[in-house]
């Protein structure tokens, strides 16, 4: 009976985690920002019960022409934010409820080398950016 008080317990953090994940979305791009959602999340769909998926992180993709205003607007909303490092990819984010998000700006940290518009034409390459 304890482990599946545990689990229960568990299945409800992650779902409220998740939730609040939505809200920050939704805020995010309620105020203008481009957000595509990454990697494990997306993929939390799939699970016939997502709120079972464990998950550490909640991975974005913003235009790196508009990281500056958007780990702004993340601040407002309650997020630490820790800026992205020389030769990282990604800044991140903590929430107190939506917990950790890496803000992408690319998918290859700059010393990969590769073009930057690569990057882009495989978030949005409907999208001129």
């Amino acid at each position: 009976m304890e482990l599946r008080l545990l689990a229960a317990q568990k299945n409800l953090h992650n779902r409220q985690r998740m939730e609040a994940t939505l809200e920050m979305i939704e805020q995010l791009q309620a105020k203008g920002f481009q957000v595509t959602v990454l990697k494990g999340m997306t993929i939390g769909v799939l699970y016939r019960f997502p709120e079972c998926r464990n998950s550490s992180d909640t991975d974005i993709f913003i235009d790196s022409q508009e990281e500056q205003a958007a780990l702004a607007y993340m601040q407002e909303l309650g997020f630490q934010v820790e800026a992205r490092k020389e030769g990282s990819n990604h800044s991140e984010c903590t929430h107190p409820r939506a917990g950790l998000f890496e803000v992408h700006v690319s998918f290859f940290d700059p010393l990969t080398k590769l073009p930057l518009q690569w990057t882009r034409d495989a978030i949005a390459p409907d999208r001129r950016m």
